[in-house]
């Protein structure tokens, strides 16, 4: 999913001593340890329980937090967690990105080996959930499993003090089995993704799903509440003498690249879109992924002009576009949205002007939709805090309009709207052309959900949780895994002296990592949209824009704040930004956003803005 990059503790713990006492009644032979688990005598306690409440989150760490493992080969390795006085292995995968930071998959036309072919480096990344970590764990348990192995400390960013652990043993000899659990699964040529909370399908060619079902298991009935996610296009052009009207049936989309893994199922799509006639804009790989009980699905847009020339040059004076679910199944179910926290319930029968009257739509961010003994459909939209309040709620819900394309006629549904007249004139005169994304989450929670856990779906995206390697230690009395060849860092090479570096500085993480990098460039999305050396942003609790060149920026810092009092959006990120020239300017900042560099080593590494908490730009 998301890339969480946090700090390595460059430090070892020598407490080893001090925990002696304890260790001396572990009843267990070493050589017992590390087939499917090993128990603790019945007086061994944790040492710290795991006191981590957030249980839905998928947890990411990238190999660059754990150098003593790379060149090992990724088949040898295992994670564990100490769970009921009992050290275990639990279900985890690792998934391996190329040089170029794109994710490796193992079928379709675009499957591939990364260059280490197998071995484990510095941007693979080791996937489990949060709610399968334990406690801390004697050092003797995993520490003498295989050959090397290290400790990851899980934390809440929100409150520090709620911590989990997980262990991570590379082995010389032939690994203990794999856990057999399951969490999702991907069925390529049904276009099926399933879970035990959650089944969907894609029609083929089409880059939305159409089937949703919840499980009976999941408190739902397995039949499909969805009809489809719709989408609905109008511009007019030449001064309204050309109305061009589009729907999801002009939006295409190839799945060439697959990964199934236990945690987590890896869809790369090209997706194109017909303009006009037999016209297709150029072609936008995106990847989606899909966990247990939520998928993420980035979105992308590409602007091949300045919009302030196409709107002149061709007359636009309206357009609107419109995303929304329609969920007849979900008839006699209620909605929720982030402003109207109160509920709305689906009748089939409400009028616009009622529907304008008793709910708020001024804004939406994220909203859920959901009936027990049925199914929930929760999307969460990951805007660009600019974006927040362009973005408004569209909501119907009269069973006897005709609303096509569509399986089942009428139109129960709620999504997201934007409209010519909300957009800022600066925002027009200052977007420059190129590939921009918006990312959706997906949550699956019960279908008796309560407004008041929200919340715990909300910060999987918005505080994602911390990751810091806090010990590692290599057993003397075991080899080293045979076949160890080059490390990444031998693989890829320091970049030449005499190279351009282009835009160089220093970024601090949140856990406090420093950064030396060249190269730095900043993405409206993820690393694969159009990478800029600039920065667009509305002022913080002002209602105009700014473009900011690197050339010109001394440092960025990036804080929280309440609420914006512009957009009314909650917990908006906020860049203080001091110029070069001695000006401090105050922009809302991207959470959806990240900046990309180059180490001194050749690597090339991606922090998402909610993971940077500074950078200063070289003279």
């Amino acid at each position: 999913m998301f890339q969480y990059r946090q700090n390595e503790i460059h430090m070892k713990q020598n407490g080893k001593k001090l925990f002696s006492l304890f260790l001396l009644i572990i009843v267990l032979s070493v050589s017992s340890i590390g087939r499917d688990g090993a128990r603790a005598g019945s007086s061994e306690t944790f040492l710290i329980e795991k006191n981590l409440h957030r249980l839905h989150d998928p947890v990411v760490v990238s190999g660059d937090l754990l150098p003593g493992f790379h060149g090992f080969e990724i088949k040898n390795l295992r994670l564990y967690s100490y769970q009921k006085n009992l050290f275990q292995i639990i279900p985890f995968q690792v998934d391996e990105r190329n040089p170029e930071g794109e994710f490796v998959f193992t079928g379709g036309e675009d499957a591939g080996e990364d260059i280490d072919k197998g071995q484990f480096d510095y941007n693979d990344e080791i996937i489990f959930m949060a709610k399968d970590t334990g406690g801390k764990a004697p050092q003797k348990l995993w520490s003498e499993i295989g050959y090397i192995g290290s400790e990851i400390v899980i934390i809440d960013p929100k409150d520090s003090t709620q911590k989990a652990w997980v262990y991570l043993i590379c082995f010389s000899t032939p690994p203990p089995p794999l856990s057999d659990e399951d969490y999702v699964t991907y069925i390529p040529d049904q276009e099926k993704v399933y879970s035990r909370y959650y089944g969907m399908k894609y029609k083929k060619g089409s880059p939305f799903y159409m089937d949703l079902n919840y499980p009976e298991e999941a408190g739902g009935n397995g039949k499909d509440f969805f009809d489809r996610i719709k989408v609905r296009l109008s511009v007019n052009a030449f001064f309204n003498l050309l109305e061009i009207k589009k729907t999801e049936e002009d939006f295409r989309s190839v799945v060439v690249g697959w990964k199934d893994g236990p945690i987590r199922a890896l869809r790369k799509v090209e997706n194109y879109f017909r303009i006009l006639f037999n016209l297709s804009s150029p072609s936008i790989f995106s990847v989606n992924e899909y966990y247990e009980r939520m998928t993420y699905t980035p979105v992308q847009l590409t602007i091949p002009f300045k919009l302030k020339w196409v709107f002149n040059s061709f007359g636009v004076n309206d357009w609107t576009w419109t995303i929304y679910g329609d969920f007849p199944g979900l008839k006699g179910g209620a909605a929720y949205t982030d402003q109207n926290t109160g509920g709305f319930q689906f009748t089939g029968s409400h009028s616009t002007e009622y529907l304008n009257q008793h709910i708020d739509m001024s804004r939406f961010s994220w909203g859920y939709n959901t009936k027990p003994g049925v199914g929930t459909w929760f999307p969460n939209l990951l805007l660009p805090e600019i974006l927040y309040g362009i973005v408004t709620l569209h909501i119907v819900d009269d069973e006897t309009l005709l609303d096509p394309p569509e399986d089942t006629p009428g139109l129960i549904g709620a999504g997201m709207k934007s409209q010519w007249n909300s957009v800022h004139p600066d925002l027009i005169e200052l977007l420059e052309p190129g590939t921009y994304e918006l990312s959706m989450d997906t949550y699956f929670p019960h279908p008796t959900i309560r407004i008041e856990e929200v919340e715990e779906w909300l910060q999987i995206r918005q505080f994602p949780l911390w990751v810091e390697v806090a010990e590692m230690q290599i057993n003397p009395s075991v080899s080293p895994p045979s076949g160890q060849t080059k490390k990444a860092k031998e693989i890829m090479g320091p970049n030449p002296d005499n190279e351009d570096k282009g835009f160089e500085g220093v970024i601090t993480d949140t856990r406090g990592r420093v950064f030396f990098l060249t190269h730095i460039f900043f993405y409206s999305g993820s690393y694969r949209v159009t990478p800029r050396t600039n920065i667009l942003g509305r002022r913080f609790s002002k209602n105009d824009y700014r473009l900011l060149e690197f050339s010109d920026i001394k440092q960025i810092t990036h804080r929280y704040e309440e609420k914006d009092p512009i957009s009314l959006m909650k917990n908006p990120m906020v860049q203080k930004i001091e110029l070069k020239e001695g000006r401090t300017i105050q922009l809302l900042g991207c959470k959806p956003c990240g900046f990309s560099g180059i180490l001194s080593d050749g690597k090339k590494i991606f922090l998402w803005d909610t993971q940077i908490q500074s950078i200063v730009f070289s003279d």
